[in-house]
């Protein structure tokens, strides 16, 4: 996961062209972006749920959070290895992870 974050202030700078006979100025506007330099965090070191095999594609079965010291940081989720047969799904906006797949109590017991 990974943040970056953006300044929403900035310097106007004056740039002026000057040809044999005619001059003008044009003001552009440069905006400073922050160093991502504060990894994201998560709220909790582990998160758990329990849900049924019978139960719908689609359906939430938890939200996680994290939060990044960044300034104006966008965080976006990602399930990056451990999610077999693809059977869970995660909202990258939110990180709402849901259920993706047919789920099988009988062939696996623990998913993620």
């Amino acid at each position: 996961m990974a943040s970056r974050a953006e300044s929403t202030t900035g310097k106007f700078v004056p740039v002026a062209y000057l040809p044999s006979s005619k001059a003008f100025t044009k003001f552009i506007r440069i905006g400073i972006a922050d160093k991502n330099d504060n990894p994201p965090y998560f709220d909790k070191a582990l998160y758990e749920a329990e849900v049924d095999e019978n139960e719908d594609i689609q359906h939430t079965v938890l939200t996680v959070t994290a939060k990044d010291h960044d300034e104006s940081s966008r965080i976006r989720y990602e399930i990056t290895s451990g999610n077999i047969g693809g059977a869970f799904a995660v909202k990258n906006m939110t990180g709402a992870i849901y259920v993706a797949g047919a789920l099988d109590y009988e062939t696996r017991k623990r998913r993620l």
